[in-house]
């Protein structure tokens, strides 16, 4: 199984995408982790991981909204909250932030 980590986007939408098609182009991935600070409106990243078919489940960073990124739009995603335990494709994932997330956008 492969996985991708992602974090710490801060908003760079477009070198996410190009992150991800070149993943995708080389690797069969699963599973994509994600760390925190998208630093965006969440419903971008969702879009663009319809794409892809691909399990995901993340943690808010300090510059994420955790109201909205709580929202479980998609069967596929997942935000873990703080001490939250999720099994994925074998793996134990526990969500433990650094940072609470703010109330900031």
């Amino acid at each position: 199984m492969n996985f991708l980590a992602i974090s710490d986007i801060h908003g760079a939408i477009g070198a996410l995408r190009k992150v991800l098609e070149e993943s995708f182009a080389e690797w069969d991935i699963s599973l994509i982790l994600f760390a925190g600070d998208l630093h965006t409106d969440p419903f971008i990243l969702y879009k663009l991981l319809r794409k892809y078919k691909v399990k995901f489940v993340g943690i808010y960073g300090n510059h994420d909204r955790k109201d909205i990124f709580i929202l479980n739009r998609f069967n596929q995603t997942r935000i873990l909250h703080l001490g939250e335990i999720k099994r994925v494709l074998g793996l134990k994932i526990i969500g433990i932030p650094g940072v609470r997330g703010s109330g900031r956008a």
